[in-house]
């Protein structure tokens, strides 16, 4: 699909859309199964917006990404 090739464009058009949509919180499920990088854009995204991010894990969350939480 078009959005998986132009990651960066489609966050700022979440980020748009978040904002025009006044949304104030967002709940992601199975949020292990992410990628790092898919994480530090949601974390992005909730900076940017100040909308309430909840995250649910329901598995092990891999190495990396367990090191990017230990820096929040």
């Amino acid at each position: 699909p078009v959005w998986a090739t132009n990651a960066d464009r489609s966050w700022r058009i979440a980020t748009a859309w978040t904002l025009a949509l006044t949304i104030t919180d967002l709940t992601v499920c199975r949020a292990h199964r992410l990628s790092t990088g898919q994480w530090e854009q949601l974390l992005a995204l909730s900076a940017r917006t100040g909308i309430r991010l909840t995250l649910l894990c329901n598995g092990p969350i891999p190495p990396k990404t367990r090191t990017l939480l230990n820096t929040l």
